[in-house]
C-alpha cells in the first residue's frame, strides 16, 4: 500500500516545525503543521492522522491533556502519537506519556535518523492495519455473502429433497442409504411409506427391519446383501413387506454398493418400489383370463356335442341338418339361424 499518510506535527515554536519538517520530508507522507492544540484539534476533528509528533509544553494545553482528549474521540484510539520534550525527561514523566496513551517518548535534543526511523516505523505500520482493515471487511463481506448464498442452496436443497421425497412417495417408491462405517441408515418419506411405519417412532436398524420382511423371501434377500458384501457392485431383488398391522406388499428393491481404494464396501444405497397394485392387476387380469378360457371351452363343448348329434349322409346334408338345430340371431325382426344374412343382424 503506497498511499500517503497524515503526520500532525503539534508545537507553539515555529522553529521547531520547521525543523521537524525538514527531518521527516524524505519520508514522502503527509506532513500537516499545528502550533496549538486546539489547532491541532481542529484538524482531527475533520481528518485521520497515523501519526502525531506533539511537543510536551505548550501554553494552552500541554502535550499530556491533549492526548487524553485525543484518546477520548473513539476514532483516535489507534493513532500513535509521539511526545517530543527537552524538560520532561524523567522516568515518571515518561510512565505519564505512556498513560496518556504514548507509543514513545523522545528527548530533546532530537536525533534525526532515530525520529525519522520512528516515524517511518509508525507509518507503515498505520498503512499496514489500515490494508488488513480493508482485507477484513472484504472477507467479511465475502463471508456474508457466501453464507447468503449457501443458506439459500441448502433452502433450495431441502426443497428439493423434500420434493422429491413427496414424488417417490407418490409414486409408491422410496430410498435409503446405509453407511456400513457409522453404521447410520438414512431413509426417506417412501421408504417409511412402504414399510408402514412412522419416521419419529421407528429406529432403523438391521433388527428392526428384519421382522419386516416375509419370511419365505428373507434368506434370499440376505443373501443377496451379502453378496455386495463380496464384491458384487448392483443387487436386485423381489421381496414381501408385511406391514406392523399385517398388510403385504409386493416390493422389488435396487441397490448400488460404494467401494474404497482398498475395496472395502463402505455403502449401500437404493430404491425400493411398491409393486402391489401391479400384482394385484396381473392377479385379476389372470383370473380374467382364466374365466374367460372356461366360458370358451363350455360353448366348444356345446358346439361339439351338437356337432357329434348330428345326422347327415353327406357334407350338404349335415350343413342344412346344423342349420336346423343351431342358435337363432337375437335380433328382433330377424330369424335368420346363424351366420345371420342380413347386416341388420350384426349392427343390433
Amino acid at each position: 500500500m503506497s498511499d500517503k499518510v497524515n503526520v500532525l506535527l503539534v508545537d507553539d515554536q515555529p522553529a521547531k516545525l520547521l525543523a521537524y519538517e525538514e527531518i521527516l520530508r524524505d519520508l514522502g507522507e503527509n506532513l500537516i503543521k499545528a502550533s496549538s492544540a486546539r489547532e491541532a484539534l481542529d484538524f482531527l476533528l475533520k481528518n485521520d492522522a497515523a501519526i502525531i509528533l506533539m511537543d510536551v509544553c505548550m501554553p494552552d494545553l500541554d502535550g499530556f491533556q491533549l492526548a487524553a482528549m485525543i484518546r477520548d474521540h473513539p476514532r483516535f484510539h489507534k493513532t500513535a502519537i509521539i511526545f517530543v520534550s527537552a524538560i520532561q525527561v524523567a522516568d515518571v514523566d515518561r510512565l505519564r506519556g505512556y498513560e496518556m496513551g504514548a507509543v514513545d517518548y523522545v528527548p530533546v535534543p532530537v536525533v534525526p535518523a532515530v525520529l525519522r526511523a520512528k516515524v517511518k516505523v509508525f507509518a507503515e505500520l498505520y498503512r499496514k492495519t489500515h490494508q488488513l482493515e480493508l482485507l477484513n471487511d472484504e472477507l467479511e463481506r465475502r463471508v456474508t455473502e457466501r453464507t447468503a448464498e449457501l443458506e439459500a442452496s441448502n433452502a433450495r436443497l431441502l426443497q428439493s429433497e423434500q420434493g422429491r421425497s413427496l414424488a417417490l412417495a407418490t409414486g409408491h417408491m422410496g430410498s435409503w442409504d446405509w453407511d456400513l462405517v457409522t453404521g447410520e441408515w438414512k431413509w426417506d418419506e417412501g421408504q417409511h411409506h412402504i414399510f408402514g411405519v412412522d419416521r419419529e417412532n421407528f429406529e432403523v436398524t438391521v433388527d428392526n427391519i428384519r421382522p419386516l420382511i416375509h419370511p419365505d423371501d428373507l434368506d434370499r434377500l440376505w443373501a443377496d446383501a451379502r453378496s455386495m458384501a463380496n464384491g458384487a457392485r448392483t443387487m436386485h431383488s423381489e421381496f414381501r413387506v408385511v406391514q406392523p398391522g399385517g398388510d403385504v406388499r409386493w416390493c422389488t428393491g435396487t441397490a448400488a454398493a460404494t467401494f474404497d481404494d482398498a475395496n472395502r464396501l463402505m455403502r449401500i444405497s437404493g430404491v425400493t418400489i411398491d409393486l402391489t397394485e401391479r400384482k394385484e392387476a396381473e392377479a385379476r387380469q389372470d383370473l380374467l383370463a382364466r374365466e374367460v378360457d372356461h366360458r370358451a371351452r363350455n360353448a366348444l363343448a356345446v358346439v361339439q356335442t351338437v356337432v357329434r348329434l348330428t345326422r347327415a349322409k353327406n357334407v350338404a346334408e349335415f350343413r342344412d341338418a346344423f342349420k336346423a338345430h343351431g342358435p337363432r340371431c337375437s335380433y328382433t325382426e330377424c330369424s335368420t339361424i346363424y351366420p345371420p344374412k342380413s347386416s341388420a343382424c350384426w349392427t343390433a
